[in-house]
């Protein structure tokens, strides 16, 4: 970006994830928490339909559906979240830390 904008953020405080996964990462697998380290890992999906529009208008249509396929199936994230004490936050609970 041309300046030091993370280190800049972080002298005022401001918390930002330290990683970023896509959700088709998480297979529901216990060795998963192996690509989690320590640490805030925010998970990124973009789940959409599959209709002839998305298809017509997204390069990465079929991530798109995979994500979507994997948030209605609970299954890889829940799990984790359920057996191996990951805790699921959002970016309000980061925003209070900060204040």
């Amino acid at each position: 970006m041309g300046f030091p904008f993370r280190e800049l953020a972080v002298e005022r405080g401001v918390l930002a994830p330290d990683r970023v996964l896509p959700i088709s990462t998480f297979t529901g697998d216990a060795s998963d928490l192996d690509l989690v380290p320590p640490g805030v890992t925010e998970v990124r999906a973009a789940p959409a339909l599959d209709t002839p529009e998305l298809r017509a208008s997204a390069v990465d249509w079929q991530a798109r559906i995979t994500d979507a396929t994997l948030l209605e199936s609970q299954g890889a994230l829940s799990r984790l979240d359920e057996t191996n004490g990951l805790a699921t936050i959002g970016y309000r609970s980061l925003r209070q830390l900060m204040r």
